[in-house]
Order: C-alpha cells, then sequence, then structure tokens
C-alpha cells in the first residue's frame, strides 16, 4: 500500500480590498505564536493579531504591523507578569469607525478569576483603553466581540452553569462604560458562540456550535438590540468559523462539514450555508478537494474549512 498523504488547507481570504502586491512573509518571534485569521487592512498597512508569550512566558497577545509589499514595521506585545491574556478566534479584532476594539479573555495566574479585558486602540494603534468586566472565579470564555453603531459592545463565547453542569453559549451586552446591560444564554446542551456580525437592520447575530452526545451542530442566533431572542436554529454538522450579510439580508455562515469519517478519523468539507432573516436554510454548498476515497490504495485528501468570506460588488461571493 501507498502511503497516505493528507493535505491541510484553509481558506483563507482577508476582508480587504484587492491589491496588485502579493508576497509571503514569517512574521518572526521569539516564543510560540499562532495567528488567527483576523486581520485589518488600514491606509496600506495590515495589522494581524496573534497568541503569543511576553517576555516571562505568560500568554499574551500580539499585534504586527506589515506594509502592503510584506515589509514588518513594528510588533506589539500586550502581556502581564499577574494574568494571561487569551485572544479571539477568527475576526476577534475589528475596525469601528476610527477605533480598533477586540475583547480577550484574561486569567489569573495566582487565583481561580478570569473575566474580559476590551482592548481599544485609536487609528494609530495607540492603546486608548483596556477595562476589565466580569473578574471573578465563574469560568468562562470570550471568542468574539463587536462594538455597534451605538458604541455598546457585545461579546458571545462561552460559560460554565454550575445549574446545568455544562459548558454553554452566551451573549452579554455592555454599554460605552462597561456596565452589563443583558446577558442571554443557551442551556439546552453544550454550545458556544464563536463568531458575531451586527445586520443591516440591527439584530445581532452569533454562529457558533451545539453539541449534544456527540452531535455537532452549527448553531446561528439572532437577538434585537434589547436582547429579545428573534430565532436560533441549528444546521448540519461542525462550527461556524465566519458570518457574513447578503445584499438581500441574509446570513452567510462558513465552516467545515464533516464530509468522510471513517474508524479513526473525520475529514471535513468547505462548507458554506444561506440563511434568510427569519432563520431558514435559503442554500447549502459544500466544498470537496481531493482524489480518490479513503477505501482506495493510494488517494490524497484535503482538509478543508471556509474561515472567512466577503460579498464582492458583483454579490459573488470570495
Amino acid at each position: 500500500m501507498k502511503p497516505v498523504f493528507i493535505i491541510a488547507f484553509i481558506l483563507f481570504a482577508i476582508q480587504v480590498s484587492f491589491s496588485q502586491n502579493q508576497f509571503n512573509v514569517i512574521l518572526e518571534d521569539s516564543t510560540n505564536a499562532h495567528i488567527s485569521n483576523s486581520v485589518i487592512f488600514s491606509e496600506g498597512n495590515y495589522y494581524i493579531l496573534s497568541g503569543t508569550g511576553n517576555e516571562l512566558g505568560i500568554r499574551s497577545i500580539c499585534i504586527s504591523k506589515v506594509s502592503e509589499e510584506g515589509n514588518i514595521q513594528w510588533k506589539e506585545i500586550y502581556g502581564c507578569d499577574s494574568i494571561e491574556i487569551w485572544e479571539g478566534w477568527n475576526h476577534c479584532m475589528k475596525k469601528s469607525e476610527n477605533n480598533i476594539f477586540l475583547t480577550t479573555t484574561i486569567k489569573s495566574i495566582n487565583t481561580e478569576k478570569n473575566g474580559f479585558m476590551f482592548f481599544k486602540f485609536n487609528e494609530n494603534f495607540s492603546l486608548i483603553q483596556f477595562p476589565v468586566v466580569e473578574y471573578n472565579t465563574n469560568w468562562k470564555q470570550c471568542y468574539n466581540s463587536l462594538i455597534d453603531n451605538n458604541k455598546n459592545a457585545y461579546i458571545t463565547g462561552v460559560y460554565y452553569d454550575t445549574l446545568v453542569n455544562n459548558y454553554c453559549f452566551f451573549l452579554s451586552k455592555y454599554d460605552s462604560v462597561e456596565n452589563l446591560l443583558w446577558q442571554q444564554t443557551l442551556t439546552d446542551s453544550y454550545s458556544f458562540g464563536g463568531q458575531i456580525l451586527e445586520s443591516h437592520d440591527g439584530s445581532i447575530i452569533c454562529g457558533g456550535e451545539q453539541s449534544n452526545n456527540g452531535n455537532s451542530k452549527c448553531l446561528i442566533a439572532s437577538y434585537k438590540p434589547n436582547g429579545e431572542n428573534n430565532w436560533y436554529n441549528f444546521f448540519g454538522k461542525g462550527s461556524v468559523q465566519a458570518l457574513a450579510e447578503t445584499p438581500d439580508s441574509c446570513i452567510l455562515a462558513c465552516g467545515g462539514y464533516p464530509g468522510i469519517q471513517t474508524l479513526t478519523d473525520t475529514y471535513y468539507d468547505g462548507c458554506i450555508r444561506k440563511i434568510n432573516k427569519y432563520g431558514e436554510l435559503v442554500w447549502e454548498k459544500m466544498y470537496r478537494n481531493y482524489a480518490g476515497h479513503p477505501t482506495d490504495e493510494d488517494w490524497i485528501l484535503s482538509n478543508m474549512s471556509v474561515s472567512s468570506c466577503k460579498i464582492l460588488s458583483n454579490n459573488d461571493i470570495f
């Protein structure tokens, strides 16, 4: 039998304007680092968020500025000697008017306390605010956040609910001075919120995953600004890794779908679903990239995941 070659691909599309400049550059770091799909393009430069360690080896976040030609302009590590700082997931760093915003999870090194820290930068990436909220012993993790048009902040992720003894989805809203306005949760089974966007009608759309007895489904939920739930629904398998709104007020939910499962492995197809404003499935498309089948003696398989998408001016999906 010939060896099986497994090639991992991630469909990665930076949500920026197209440029003729192309480059492939390694962002060197003195400590272990990984880059989430959180990239902002502003005034001819890319700003890239990554997780790393500070000079003490404590978990921190890092932002690097890279020119259109691929030259690294600067790198700044934001860390502390008493807390770990964890970045969120794909698209967790966002641009709001002239400010840059992201929410991190902080964990005390010496106690069991954890909470959320807002990072607010001006357009030159000078840190202007870093308030902390919900700093207590209740376990929780922020995966994504946004600031709406009224400067309110929304956070989604997962928390441990001691009443149901499970890890559950949450969506919290804070005003402009970080006062908690409301929080909504889903506690039926294991779930989390990983992606978030504000639709044109002001609704807050969350995408994530719900799992029951090992069967995972894509979770998508819509909320009004006052916290009232418009709808929530579950689709297929896997989790949501990116969200986008179409010109006809539908939602594109992107991610991976377990297309082929063997006794020992699961191989994922790329997946995009279109959901209308009532939470109903319009269509779903799978994107598979392999030659052969696991039952063949020699085959090449690519694990695929759609982790970002952009609606082009002609309404095509990129």
